[in-house]
């Protein structure tokens, strides 16, 4: 056989060979590509980091409240591990919540949205274990962002020292406790209204009408410091902004401006023994757009660790920002901010 035809049998070889070989290798990209709707596992926890900018949640019927909720629960790294934690101690209901939400988490984590279907399935799951609102009627998000920490079994109390002293000064009772962070909308004013001064004010001197010892028979008004013992490394902020009206029987909306601290000093309301310092970086926020308690659109300001932005996140749609501000601006937070999450500086 001449060299001349080896090599003309040669390339013919390769020629019937390249799409074979093409076909292949496709098909072995194909098998490599995540499938977004398998259950992560402790396997794989470490893989549920974020990959770039987020995805939404499909609203399914006045459910912002809700997907603003679940949002901070993925945003946040300890909240998160938390959710793709298995516990042996889960009930089968605390299971389904965790598999639900483990695929929307996916969905959100790859930049994602998760479906209507993917939507239902979470919120039925949470719904099976805590009362919400049924879809269709809107609900608190700073509620719902508590009952799902309740389920991922975060501890959302902080150890506090409350001190109480009677209408003379006199010392009625010490102890350590825990309660959560809570601010009331109503006392925001014109030169006190960031969070930490509104913070600062409920905990330096807090007046309570009509107060009860646990072991003594008499009520009496009392003015009550509390004080900050520990330095959790996640701290979450309720602002309360909704006010009963006795004459309609409806929740109203306090609409006085609350200005959200980046960074969260707690050091002058905690016991100089507290260690490490307690000051907080603000991780995300929780908004409520609109002047009815019982109708506007609740949406997530939130830093994503990967890319360095801020997103504002309205259901499906992610926007990105280059600072806080813009997207504090963005989703109307100023009269609307729900409740915060900080993060302890490392």
């Amino acid at each position: 056989m001449s060299m001349m035809s080896i090599t003309k049998s040669t390339v013919l070889l390769w020629i019937l060979f390249l799409p074979l070989v093409f076909f292949v290798s496709c098909s072995k990209s194909k098998e490599t590509t995540p499938q977004h709707d398998e259950i992560a596992t402790p396997k794989n926890v470490q893989k549920n980091v974020q990959r770039g900018k987020r995805g939404g949640i499909s609203n399914i019927g006045n459910t912002c409240y809700f997907n603003t909720a679940f949002q901070q629960i993925v945003g946040n790294d300890t909240f998160r591990e938390l959710l793709f934690k298995d516990d042996a101690a889960d009930d089968e209901k605390t299971k389904a919540f965790k598999k639900s939400g483990r695929i929307v988490a996916e969905r959100i984590l790859h930049g994602e949205t998760a479906s209507e279907d993917e939507a239902r399935n979470l919120f039925n799951a949470l719904a099976s274990i805590k009362l919400i609102e049924p879809i269709g009627q809107q609900g608190d998000s700073g509620e719902v962002l508590e009952k799902m920490l309740d389920i991922i079994k975060f501890d959302n109390y902080i150890q506090l020292k409350k001190t109480c002293w009677n209408n003379k000064g006199k010392l009625v009772r010490s102890q350590e406790d825990k309660d959560s962070l809570r601010i009331d909308a109503t006392s925001s004013t014109a030169t006190t209204r960031s969070l930490h001064a509104l913070l600062k004010n409920g905990m330096d001197n807090e007046q309570i009408i009509g107060y009860k010892l646990p072991d003594k028979p008499e009520i009496m008004d009392v003015n009550r410091m509390t004080r900050l013992t520990q330095s959790p490394e996640v701290i979450t902020v309720i602002i309360n902004r909704n006010r009963f009206d006795s004459v309609t029987g409806k929740a109203t909306k306090v609409l006085n401006p609350v200005e959200i601290d980046e960074e969260l000093d707690l050091t002058d309301v905690s016991e100089d023994t507290i260690d490490p310092k307690p000051v907080y970086q603000l991780e995300s926020l929780g908004c409520h757009s609109g002047a009815d308690a019982n109708g506007g659109h609740y949406t997530e300001v939130g830093f994503n660790s990967d890319t360095k932005l801020w997103e504002h996140i309205s259901d499906r749609s992610v926007t990105e920002h280059d600072n806080f501000k813009k997207a504090y601006v963005d989703a109307s937070c100023e009269t609307g901010a729900a409740f915060a999450v900080y993060v302890l500086k490392k």
